[in-house]
């Protein structure tokens, strides 16, 4: 903290001796203007038209500027307010005060560089993100919660994450708002927004959603909101379901069928570039049995699948690789 004294034109009364030791300064460099080179060459133009003006006017000064730190050789943010008080003969004396404020400084513009790659996550996410105030109450979406969910519709209720989520069991609500995230994956129908009377924002149908639901904290430890992320995986799950249904038929088919399956895993893999008799060759060596039907088991002798299990394709004999491995690999 550095107090000033100066006279009605804006000259130092005396250099303050804080001022000297914070600028390295010695006391006949701050005469007239001097002090002005223990600022900071970018800061100085926009500094002197303002102190300036003050001198001519009286107007309170006030700036921000980067001034000579002797002790750490480096600039450091200080902040200067200064007003002329006027004695009771009309003689003017300017009254200032020096303040460094570079570690608030710094801090603010770590806050705003944290602000600002928060702010570019959350409007570019690949995701559906949504914020939610302490009470649950909607805030804003990113572009990826619209798409999905749809836009806002202006003066309609949008949905309290902790009133209408219907997936909410009590258990989780409660882990919720003790501080617990919580996680859900499912089929979401969005005619369930109609019920709950809130924004159905123009969207029908169902789709399957991975979704996590977490507290944001404030530095005392109190819930300050909610962040609320979505992922559609309702092809994924449509893809999984038909693999699903197409197996189930694959297993009917295997279990049901008269003819012998069978399925043979190689290791390593076949190049179907080599010759038909070499194909061959490394079929019977490197073929092993992975999976068969209970009609190829008993075609060979065996009441059960699994006692084929590990077999070499070698094993099922010349006859069977004429009838059926033979023209298989010929047709590629």
């Amino acid at each position: 903290l550095v107090v000033w004294t100066a006279n009605e034109e804006g000259h130092f009364d005396t250099a303050p001796a804080e001022w000297l030791r914070y600028t390295g300064q010695s006391a006949e460099e701050t005469e007239g203007r001097g002090w002005m080179h223990a600022i900071h060459p970018d800061d100085a133009p926009a500094l002197q038209p303002g102190w300036e003006h003050s001198v001519r006017t009286g107007e309170p000064y006030e700036h921000e500027f980067r001034l000579w730190h002797a002790p750490s050789r480096a600039w450091r943010w200080n902040l200067e307010r200064g007003f002329l008080l006027r004695g009771a003969g009309g003689v003017g004396q300017w009254l200032g005060v020096l303040i460094d404020i570079d570690d608030r400084r710094r801090a603010e513009d770590a806050l705003r560089a944290s602000e600002q790659r928060w702010r570019g996550l959350f409007e570019t996410a690949p995701v559906a993100m949504e914020l939610f105030d302490a009470d649950g109450d909607f805030i804003e979406g990113n572009a990826a919660s619209f798409d999905l969910f749809g836009e806002p519709s202006p003066g309609v209720r949008q949905p309290n994450i902790l009133e209408d989520a219907a997936m909410l069991d009590p258990d989780s609500l409660a882990d919720l708002r003790r501080g617990a995230p919580w996680r859900w994956r499912g089929w979401y129908d969005f005619v369930y927004l109609d019920r709950m009377k809130v924004d159905r924002r123009g969207r029908e149908g169902m789709r399957y959603l991975a979704s996590v639901v977490a507290p944001l904290t404030a530095d005392d430890g109190s819930i300050a909101g909610y962040i609320g992320t979505s992922q559609d995986e309702t092809a994924r799950r449509r893809s999984e379901l038909a693999l699903e249904e197409s197996e189930q038929r694959y297993r009917r088919f295997l279990e049901q069928s008269h003819e012998g399956i069978w399925r043979v895993e190689f290791e390593p893999p076949v190049p179907l570039a080599l010759p038909l008799e070499e194909q061959v060759r490394r079929y019977r060596r490197d073929g092993r049995l992975a999976e068969c039907n209970e009609a190829l088991a008993q075609q060979h002798g065996c009441t059960f699948p699994a006692e084929l299990m590990d077999w070499l394709a070698g094993d099922l004999g010349n006859a069977f690789e004429r009838h059926y491995a033979e023209p298989f690999l010929a047709g590629g």
